[in-house]
């Protein structure tokens, strides 16, 4: 390998999968809502294989209560909680990442439902809007 090129992570599919399961239920113990962004939204909309080794999720800044801020906190004493974000780790050590949105989207107000491994989870509606400009959103 040239020097100064690192290694790409392998992408271990359970792992991104029980990191996911991990993450809805710290979620819902949390009573915040949720929906799929970036990548992990991408590839389960596309059925194609992720490109990274990680969780994104999204949520409004209105779902963010105190109380759901607390119970997260005392679940998940190690996350990282900021005003735009909240970054911590599945079990595995699968970086999960949640962005906390507070500008005024169409495609976030009324999520699609996608249907994946027996699960149900919200994504950006209409998607194609949303994944030109998924960056930027915040």
């Amino acid at each position: 390998m040239p020097k100064g090129k690192t290694k790409p992570a392998v992408i271990d599919l359970e792992k991104l999968d029980k990191a996911l399961w991990y993450a809805e239920d710290m979620l819902s113990r949390s009573q915040i809502e949720f929906m799929l962004f970036g990548d992990t939204a991408y590839s389960i909309i596309n059925n194609t294989h992720p490109k990274y080794m990680r969780i994104n999720l999204g949520t409004d800044h209105l779902n963010i209560t105190e109380f759901g801020r607390r119970i997260f906190k005392l679940t998940n004493p190690d996350a990282e909680v900021t005003k735009h974000k909240i970054k911590f780790k599945s079990p595995d050590g699968v970086p999960i990442e949640i962005r906390i949105v507070y500008k005024n989207y169409g495609f976030l107000k009324n999520p699609d439902k996608v249907l994946y491994r027996m699960d149900s989870y919200n994504v950006p509606n209409p998607f194609a809007k949303y994944w030109k400009i998924y960056r930027l959103v915040q």
